[in-house]
């Protein structure tokens, strides 16, 4: 491991969160899970993520399953098995650290291996991933999961929300990366500075 390095792995069918949020705090992260209320009819949780972070980059997916937990299994057992390779180009220079990643993480969700595994599942999943380095912010969306950033001067002028949900797209047993043309987005963002917080929310 990494100096200075840290992990958390996390799938809902470990821990559901149900009536009880959790909130944790890695170094600079805090991460907060909530599975919802009993009382409203939720009984299950099939949410995941997968963060890892060092002394000078964040990443994290963060993962919308349904149907069955499988999905978000699959997706964080295929970026940990990955892994190395993954932490390997976020330690490059910024200059030359987000078209390799990109395109390292399209060949890898466009693999034949992995679309055969996505077939065999039971649900599919939205899927968000995040990277952090120096002050720019990368992301890759799959689905409806939503980003944001909390900055006073950005609020002012009602900029909030970095991407935009995009229903009906998943990756899973419905798949977009199955399809002729596979439809996800990936941006970059220039932080303004160190008190920005970043959130991502998934409306239930």
């Amino acid at each position: 491991m990494e100096p200075n390095s840290l992990s958390l792995e996390w799938i809902g069918s470990e821990q559901t969160y149900l009536d009880s949020p959790s909130v944790e705090k890695l170094q600079h992260i805090t991460v907060g899970r909530y599975g919802g209320n009993t009382g409203s009819g939720v009984h299950k949780n099939e949410d995941g993520l997968l963060v890892w972070q060092s002394s000078s980059w964040e990443f994290a997916a963060l993962i919308d399953a349904h149907s069955s937990w499988d999905s978000a299994e699959l997706i964080i057992a295929t970026l940990k098995d990955k892994e190395t390779s993954i932490k390997e180009i976020l330690n490059s220079k910024i200059d030359v650290l987000f078209d390799p990643i990109q395109q390292f993480l399209l060949q890898l969700f466009k693999s034949e291996e992995f679309k055969s595994q996505c077939r065999a599942l039971k649900g599919e999943a939205s899927c968000l991933i995040c990277i952090r380095k120096e002050n720019v912010l990368w992301w890759f969306s799959v689905g409806d999961c939503q980003l944001y950033l909390i900055h006073d001067e950005l609020e002012k002028w009602g900029q909030v929300s970095l991407n935009q949900r995009n229903f009906y797209e998943w990756i899973g047993k419905v798949n977009t990366f199955d399809k002729a043309v596979p439809c996800y987005s990936q941006r970059y963002y220039k932080l303004l500075n160190t008190k920005a917080k970043l959130h991502r929310r998934n409306n239930k």
